[in-house]
């Protein structure tokens, strides 16, 4: 990761990964073999929670109040 970036979690199956930009705010999940990126913008309530399932094209996000959301996968 950059310096402004906080490396969250990552599947080496799949070669998606996801970080933190902590320079914009937002959470970034980006596959490294190119193609498809996606951003959750101004998040704060998520901080540092990720989970990946590529598989089924799920992530999970843990927010600071205890819940968890399921978003789909680009």
């Amino acid at each position: 990761p950059l310096s402004n970036e906080i490396f969250l979690a990552a599947d080496q199956a799949s070669g998606w990964y996801a970080y933190k930009d902590i320079g914009q705010g937002k959470i970034v999940i980006r596959n490294i073999n190119g193609g498809a990126e996606t951003t959750i913008e101004q998040q704060d309530d998520y901080r540092y929670q990720v989970a990946l399932l590529p598989g089924r094209k799920l992530m999970a996000l843990g927010s600071q109040y205890g819940s968890i959301h399921i978003w789909t996968m680009p």
